[in-house]
């Protein structure tokens, strides 16, 4: 259960890691860009928006992509439980089965499940 908070833990720093390298990259493109021209830090602007807004979509499609990963997850955990209960159930269902079987066997009056399947031998009297 620890491994998988830390993959969570590293998905997440992945993705603000990703943003803050591609917003950067578009400020460092517009920069060359500037030093190439020879203008002012007109092309760094535009740089810098070109990769505010490639890091805005990249994140929001690692948003996307990770709440589903957590829906999967949260349904796979949910499966799980719901087996265990049914499997419970089940348990609860033989346990029963099992307690009203062994009071049956208590009950002289009742036959019990291994008299079930042997012959009854008819009674003779010993007048006739």
């Amino acid at each position: 259960m620890r491994e998988l908070n830390r993959q969570e833990y590293l998905r997440y720093s992945t993705v603000g890691l990703e943003y803050a390298v591609t917003f950067g990259a578009g400020l460092a493109a517009g920069y060359a860009a500037d030093l190439l021209a020879g203008t002012a830090p007109g092309f760094m602007v535009i740089g810098g928006v070109i990769g505010f807004l490639v890091g805005t979509r990249r994140l929001a499609r690692q948003g996307k992509a990770l709440s589903k990963y957590q829906m999967e997850q949260e349904l796979e955990e949910a499966r799980r439980r719901s087996q265990t209960q049914q499997s419970d159930q089940g348990l609860d269902e033989l346990r029963e089965l099992m307690y009203r079987e062994r009071e049956g066997r208590q009950d002289p009056a009742r036959p019990s499940a291994q008299d079930a399947g042997e012959p009854i031998e008819p009674t003779t009297t010993d007048g006739d």
